[in-house]
């Protein structure tokens, strides 16, 4: 059997958790107990209504956390909403880094439009190649 054999190898994560895991499991729990999560953080939207419970404004907005389920080579960022237990979407960390890059480019536009750097034209709506074909 060599190195490169598929069933030699785990078909699970191996690697002890990162420090960001507040998992309860140890090196040696059984797979299926082995996914983590990191704290969560919350960012309350200005725009968005929120509501009113026991008399108590409660923001909306959304929270984001790390999750890595015991399957999975790398974790993702899991973003969620404030008000309830939905999860609106998950981004793999090239994705989160991409609209992180994003959105630092559109605040620095915004803040300073005169000498901040015009966001990557091949990637606005209409342009991606992911989404409309091959770029001509």
């Amino acid at each position: 059997m060599t190195t490169n054999d598929v069933s030699a190898r785990p078909w699970y994560a191996t690697e002890d958790c990162g420090k960001w895991c507040r998992g309860t499991h140890a090196p040696d729990s059984e797979v299926e107990d082995r996914d983590c999560w990191s704290d969560l953080y919350q960012v309350p939207l200005k725009y968005l209504p929120g509501s009113v419970r026991d008399g108590v404004h409660k923001p909306e907005g959304f929270t984001v956390n790390l999750s890595k389920g015991w399957r999975e080579a790398e974790p993702h960022i899991t973003l969620g909403s404030i008000e309830g237990s939905l999860d609106l979407t998950k981004l793999t960390l090239s994705e989160a880094e991409r609209l992180a890059f994003l959105l630092t480019k559109l605040v620095d536009l915004a803040r300073d439009g005169d000498n901040a750097d015009v966001v990557d034209e091949g990637h606005r709506e209409g342009h991606h190649p992911d989404y409309h074909g091959s770029a001509s």
